[in-house]
């Protein structure tokens, strides 16, 4: 009796599976291509794609940069500086690499300004190791990493600030004298 509804629950299986449509779905049309399909073929023009022009994203994200200094950074004398504005290094504002928590090597890289929103500070026990705090109160802790801020030398951090004139400025300074990058 076992046997017999077993085989039946099998063949029905098989049944089902068998009257199952596999043909692939096309996909919904977008605004625009609604518009073409509604026009008449004539009035349309083919778009020719040039070899030097890749796939666009449609979904750009907009880089808001508030007004404003960014930051401040505190020197290991106690003197502070004002970060009116962070020089992009290619399309990152910060790049970093190293162990995160003494245990996977990981990457972050900032692209957008908006990236640094979440962070509150870095604080450097010397310049491979750091610690990285959230406005939520987590801490991230890097060691044998590399931070590059303004300038891809790994010796110094650049960026821009305002002198006594109010005059905006580069400056650059050497990742040894830093004990911490406070973000605004």
């Amino acid at each position: 009796m076992r046997t017999i509804i077993i085989a039946l629950m099998l063949v029905l299986t098989l049944a089902a599976c068998g009257t199952k449509d596999d043909s692939v779905e096309s996909p919904m049309p977008d605004a625009d291509t609604a518009e073409q399909a509604a026009t008449p073929a004539q009035e349309q023009t083919p778009v020719q794609p040039s070899d030097d022009q890749g796939p666009k994203s449609t979904n750009t994200l907009k880089d808001e940069i508030p007004a404003g200094p960014v930051g401040t950074l505190q020197l290991a004398n106690g003197s502070t500086m004002e970060i009116t504005e962070l020089i992009k290094l290619g399309k990152y504002y910060l790049y970093m690499s190293g162990k995160l928590n003494g245990r996977s090597s990981t990457v972050v890289s900032f692209t957008r300004f908006s990236d640094f929103k979440h962070f509150e500070a870095f604080i450097f026990k010397d310049q491979h190791n750091f610690i990285v705090t959230t406005k939520k109160g987590k801490e991230l802790i890097f060691m044998d990493a590399r931070i590059y801020m303004g300038s891809d030398s790994a010796d110094t951090y650049s960026f821009y600030s305002v002198d006594e004139n109010l005059d905006k400025k580069l400056v650059t300074v050497k990742k040894s004298d830093v004990a911490t990058i406070k973000i605004n």
